[in-house]
């Protein structure tokens, strides 16, 4: 039976995946960025995130939190 320490990075893994899965379904480049501030906010434990920053000559994103609440991670 695997230890709790073998199943977090597992379950990361999983998480990160599902992301990434997520985020290439993306039908605009406003869809990728709206879907990369959720993946953040999944991903890190924030619970709100907004998108602050579009470069589009860069084609980079600033995501800032909002709120300081963390989400509970699984």
């Amino acid at each position: 039976m695997a230890t709790d320490s073998e199943r977090e990075p597992a379950a990361t893994l999983r998480r990160c995946r599902a992301a990434a899965c997520d985020i290439a379904a993306a039908e605009s480049k406003a869809d990728l960025f709206e879907r990369t501030a959720a993946a953040t906010a999944e991903l890190f434990g924030v619970a709100d995130v907004r998108l602050c920053a579009v470069d589009a000559e860069r084609e980079s994103v600033a995501i800032e939190r909002v709120a300081g609440t963390d989400v509970d991670a699984e």
